[in-house]
């Protein structure tokens, strides 16, 4: 039933999506695709989307270096407050998305004294790193954990530097890991709306913020097919993220 709540809402936007009417009724009398080849016109929605993949792919990429990073380091090294960093990273997780926007606002606009009328794309894919990098972090780091150090051993002892160990045998083992929690990653940044609306100005619209917009002001037929877009491409990156998942823990025997 819960399922059934949550899932139903979403068909019924999709089935509404091929309605041929500005004001669809139930069943539709007829299929028709001229909401998604208004959509294609339609220059805001566009640039939207535009916003969401410039966003998303810098946060993502972003997330993955520093994620790849801080959960090598986290593992591989003891130093003082690594536990207490190990909660910091994950943070973002946990602490409601209204107070992470409002705290990187007010730090970027007080405190950095960068305004956000010019800065916007920066607030926004800072805003979304922060937010997305505890994903990576936590798929990178059980990896990681559980890398057997007698691959890395045996490669130096046959003579590779640390940075040729990393190169040929660490990074191809974690990668698949790195990339399941970029997938996820990508996934939740180009869903963000709550935070995004601190960091948002009309320039740097995304998808999540333009169909809320629309939403409250009317409902144009092309929101049911840009959320239908919005909708399958979520799934396929989450399906994309088990696959990979899934073939780590074949390799791994977990």
């Amino acid at each position: 039933m819960i399922y059934a709540f949550i899932l139903v809402p979403a068909a019924f936007v999709i089935l509404m999506s091929f309605h041929p009417a500005v004001i669809p009724t139930f069943p539709p009398p007829s299929v028709t695709f001229k909401w998604y080849i208004e959509l294609a016109r339609d220059i805001r929605l566009v640039k939207a989307v535009s916003n969401s993949l410039i966003v998303g792919i810098s946060a993502t990429i972003l997330a993955g270096i520093i994620g790849t990073m801080t959960s090598i380091g986290l593992v591989r090294y003891r130093f003082r407050g690594r536990e207490t960093l190990s909660a910091l990273v994950i943070a973002p997780m946990v602490f409601p998305e209204i107070i992470l926007g409002a705290s990187l606002l007010t730090f970027m606009l007080r405190i950095l004294a960068l305004p956000l009328s010019r800065y916007s794309y920066l607030y926004m894919i800072v805003g979304h790193t922060v937010f997305i990098l505890p994903y990576v972090i936590m798929n990178v780091h059980a990896r990681v954990y559980g890398l057997d150090r007698s691959l890395e051993e045996a490669a130096m002892n046959l003579g590779a530097n640390p940075v040729q160990t990393f190169g040929q045998v660490t990074l191809p083992l974690i990668l698949p890991s790195i990339l399941s929690g970029m997938l996820l990653a990508f996934a939740m940044s180009l869903d963000d709306y709550t935070a995004s609306q601190f960091w948002v100005m009309p320039q740097t619209e995304t998808i999540p913020v333009r169909i809320f917009s629309a939403l409250r002001t009317e409902l144009p037929p092309t929101i049911n097919a840009l959320a239908t877009l919005l909708i399958l491409t979520t799934l396929l990156l989450f399906y994309l993220q088990v696959m990979v998942s899934r073939r780590v823990s074949l390799r791994t025997g977990r």
